[in-house]
């Protein structure tokens, strides 16, 4: 089986809503990492650079929900 040839832009969503996902416990860490690996994505399912900006991201998602994004 081959892994799809996606362009740079998709596999970087693609990674980004895998990591989401497993960050969220929707998934396992192990079941993104398979995901990963079945779609070329790489062989970890985050890195820990990315994994500090979903946590910034989800931080800053959370300010903005709660009102506390007006000035």
């Amino acid at each position: 089986m081959s892994t799809p040839n996606f362009p740079e832009i998709a596999c970087s969503i693609l990674r980004g809503v895998i990591g989401s996902l497993a960050s969220a416990g929707v998934v396992t860490p192990a079941d993104a990492e398979v995901a990963m690996r079945l779609l070329g994505l790489g062989d970890s399912f985050i890195d820990r650079d990315a994994s500090r900006e979903i946590d910034r991201l989800t931080v800053e998602n959370e300010r903005l929900r709660a009102g506390s994004g007006t000035k």
